[in-house]
């Protein structure tokens, strides 16, 4: 008996996730995507920064996985703005981006340091 009431109640709480009301549209669909959402790669090949819709990033090793920065960006026309923590450098820094292309990303860091990124085809 209580298998039985215990399917039923899955089942009705799978058809309630189902529905959709008034005021229950999906917010994320009426936000315009981000240019630079996705994955993008740096020229030397040894990280890789995963960026979201939501304005947050992170980049990993791709050697050993090891996360080396987290950040936000915020996207103005072709320009990206990086705001992140260096976990090796055990800083915050900054750093300016530009669009050169669909799929390569110039930038310079508040340091001076300039680097590319790729968007890499996978991500």
């Amino acid at each position: 008996m209580h298998y039985r009431a215990f399917t039923l109640l899955l089942a009705a709480a799978a058809i309630a996730g189902c529905t959709t009301g008034p005021g229950s549209s999906d917010r994320a669909s009426l936000k315009p995507s981000s240019r630079v959402a996705g994955q993008w790669m740096a020229t030397d090949g040894v990280a890789m920064s995963s960026f979201s819709n939501s304005g947050r990033f992170s980049t990993t090793l791709r050697a050993t996985g090891e996360t080396v920065t987290e950040g936000t960006y915020v996207e103005s026309g072709d320009r990206v703005a990086l705001d992140f923590y260096s976990v090796r450098q055990q800083r915050q820094s900054k750093a300016t981006c530009n669009f050169a292309g669909r799929g390569q990303l110039n930038c310079v860091s508040d340091t001076g340091a300039q680097f590319t990124l790729v968007r890499n085809a996978v991500g």
